[in-house]
């Protein structure tokens, strides 16, 4: 049979070095562009039978595809056309013809072309290029390629290689929860980790993330061949772009099945799962209805952090609160956004729960009391605290609230005044609230404490340094004013005499 020998513009010793998978992944890749991936289950065929693979499709494509480097328009197009990797081919054939010793048959159309080498001369030397012999043959409408010396271990990374093609009876896809127009989202079979096509190639991993992404147009910024798995960034963009393209349906069931990722992650993740549920939160939100079902559905087990811009200490009484609730256990800290969709954030249930403070006047027989707690502050503690006039009291209601008492309407002081000790005086205190049962005959220790440490709330809110010093010193003061005292509390008690 006549033939013809062609040389490539690739010499044998180009300094390439391909996997397997990747040899077979561009293998692959001529006759999946060709068959597309809605046909590419019935397109594509292949067989193994003594170290011969052959793979076929119901496809055909010009030879020029695979002679001239440069030639590729898929990127610019956005078409699949079988064999515009031409240059792909050639490397792939390189390496699996110089490296792992595969002998090589291409045929399409009315071609088949045997991968070889010849003989070329650059500068005066000697050197060896590839080359392909090109034999004519019948036009049966398809295309073929066969490898021989394939190992069982090469053909085993062959298989991989077909699973990294998004395809209809691809093995890796489980049940599916959405797909449109090449835009889709798959519960991953036999495994825990996620994957993400882009323009239907596997190009990265996730792991703990059992799902199966597609995006048929996504690429990335860099258009870098030989970078087959994509950065944790740009895998992102591919999963948010794909979210978009979800129904509300479909992102409601897709958020129910990432459950396990509702809560904050602080662990270092390369992708970010988060920014997944966020956008799936932000989807499902739009919809009235998908909100009301998922607050019947999950509204009792879980709470949503808290917001941003809450009033820290308004957040202090709450995480107070939340940390000694006794529903805690039956509620799980989700995400924040999550109050988007009508779940209660940890300040809205606080507030639902009577966990926040209310209060009242004190009444006569309090006031009795109260008086006690005054004179021990003017007498005793007059060049710790600095009044000109001290604060109403005013009764806790809730006898649920955390707190035994609390600085109420605190306002930053302008007068930069200074006690004994070098302190200054951080805010006005306007009023002070205590817990009603802490006003009775045997609680003076702890109402002294109490009422004591809300005055000094004027140097400064618990986490600082002032405010602490100021402690110290009531405390020190406290230990050794024991007589005095043992009088204060004899009075204390007599009051309901």
């Amino acid at each position: 049979m006549r033939s013809e020998t062609i040389k490539l513009n690739i010499l044998t010793t180009y300094p390439v070095k391909w996997t397997v998978n990747s040899v077979m992944r561009d293998f692959i890749q001529n006759f999946y562009d060709s068959i597309g991936y809605e046909k590419f289950s019935e397109g594509f065929k292949y067989k193994y039978k003594s170290e011969v693979l052959t793979m076929e499709g119901d496809s055909s494509f010009d030879f020029d595809w695979l002679c001239y480097l440069g030639t590729s328009t898929k990127r610019a197009s956005g078409k699949h056309t079988a064999g515009k990797f031409g240059e792909g081919f050639k490397v792939a054939s390189l390496v699996a013809y110089r490296d792992y010793g595969y002998s090589i048959t291409m045929e399409s159309k009315d071609w088949r072309l045997k991968v070889t080498e010849e003989d070329e001369e650059i500068d005066g030397k000697r050197v060896k290029c590839l080359a392909y012999k090109k034999t004519k043959r019948k036009d049966d409408g398809s295309s073929r390629l066969i490898l021989r010396n394939v190992t069982q271990e090469h053909f085993d990374d062959f298989k991989t290689s077909i699973k990294g093609f998004f395809y209809n009876d691809n093995p890796v896809l489980g049940r599916c929860i959405y797909f449109n127009r090449g835009y889709g989202v798959y519960e991953r079979s036999g495994s825990k980790n996620g994957i993400v096509f882009a323009q239907y190639q596997d190009r990265y991993h996730i792991d703990d993330f059992p799902f199966v992404i597609t995006n048929r147009e996504y690429e990335p910024s860099r258009d870098d061949r030989d970078r087959s798995e994509f950065r944790g960034s740009e895998a992102r963009k591919c999963v948010l772009e794909t979210i978009e393209e979800m129904t509300d349906d479909s992102a409601y069931d897709f958020l129910v099945h990432l459950r396990k990722h509702w809560s904050y992650n602080r662990k270092y993740q390369a992708f970010d799962i988060g920014s997944v549920i966020d956008a799936l939160i932000y989807k499902v939100s739009k919809s009235k209805k998908r909100c009301e079902d998922f607050v019947e559905q999950f509204g009792e087990e879980i709470v949503a952090d808290f917001p941003y811009g809450v009033n820290p200490g308004r957040r202090k009484v709450a995480a107070f609160w939340y940390a000694r609730w006794s529903g805690k256990n039956n509620r799980k800290i989700v995400r924040r956004r999550f109050s988007d969709m009508g779940v209660s954030d940890v300040i809205r249930l606080c507030e639902e729960e009577g966990g926040f403070e209310q209060e009242r006047a004190s009444n006569e027989r309090e006031r009795r009391y109260i008086s006690v707690l005054e004179k021990i502050a003017r007498t005793e503690f007059y060049d710790l605290i600095i009044y000109d006039r001290l604060p109403g009291v005013g009764i806790i209601l809730n006898e649920a609230a955390v707190a035994a008492g609390m600085a109420a309407g605190s306002v930053k002081s302008t007068e930069n005044a200074k006690n004994k000790y070098g302190m200054m005086v951080k805010y006005d205190i306007l009023r002070i609230c205590i817990k009603s049962n802490h006003l009775n005959r045997d609680t003076f220790p702890t109402a002294l404490s109490t009422y004591l440490h809300e005055l000094l709330h004027q140097y400064g809110k618990d986490s600082e340094r002032n405010f602490h010093m100021a402690l110290i010193l009531m405390d020190v003061r406290l230990s050794q004013m024991e007589a005095q005292l043992n009088k204060y509390e004899e009075e204390w008690r007599g009051l309901e005499g």
